[in-house]
């Protein structure tokens, strides 16, 4: 199943990408997307009451009243099931958040697991969780990080209890005079046994366009 690409611009015809698979079709029109179906429900509803009405025909009301009914099922349905792909990304989004100044660190250590690593883009390893906690807490006193504006997000289940988001960010400092820094990540996640997501590897897959060398963290 082709992927979601997540595209950025690069210098040298380079393209920094992670490949992110759609959810299925049905969960996304039913339950993360059920605007348009809902809409063409209803209007399906209006038109065939309105024929009914001309022709006098109530079984054409019953079937207009049907899909009203089943318009109200479908947005009742997406308000009261949050799909993992929906979760993912909102555990993301508050990730980004709590990097900013001053910091939310309880947030932080609620998101990412107890082996949690930093890696480079090829997967090497950069960091543990306790060296992770510790530069973070340097950068965000030292930079002052204002803004985080995520520009494009996307989340999937890849196996058993597994699954990965990725992003774009620009990210505001007071360091910078207004100008953006921009950076792509992949968060790998991990389901425990009390059903929820945490992050076992935090991937840096690029800076300002270019692969990130370890010495920049």
């Amino acid at each position: 199943m082709p992927g979601r690409r997540l595209n950025i611009p690069a210098p040298e015809a380079m393209i920094l990408f992670v490949d992110i698979a759609p959810p299925p079709l049905w969960e996304h029109l039913l339950l993360e997307r059920p605007w348009p179906l809902v809409v063409a429900l209803l209007v399906g509803a209006i038109l065939i009451r309105y024929v009914a009405r001309q022709r006098r025909q109530p079984v054409m009301g019953h079937v207009a009243l049907g899909l009203a009914i089943a318009a109200g099922g479908v947005l009742a349905l997406a308000w009261t099931v949050t799909t993992d792909r929906q979760l993912l990304e909102r555990h993301t989004r508050q990730l980004v958040a709590a990097t900013e100044s001053p910091g939310d660190f309880s947030v932080i250590d609620r998101l990412l697991a107890p082996d949690a690593v930093l890696t480079g883009p090829d997967g090497d390893v950069w960091m543990n969780l306790s060296a992770i906690r510790n530069q973070l807490e340097q950068a965000i006193d030292r930079y002052t990080i204002d803004d985080q504006i995520i520009r494009d997000i996307g989340a999937e289940v890849t196996g058993d209890n597994r699954a990965r988001s990725a992003f774009d960010l620009r990210t505001y400092s007071g360091a910078q005079a207004g100008l953006p820094t921009r950076s792509t990540w992949t968060l790998h996640w991990r389901r425990g046994d009390d059903g929820e997501w945490r992050i076992t590897r935090v991937q840096w897959d690029s800076f300002m366009d270019r692969p990130p060398s370890r010495s920049l963290w």
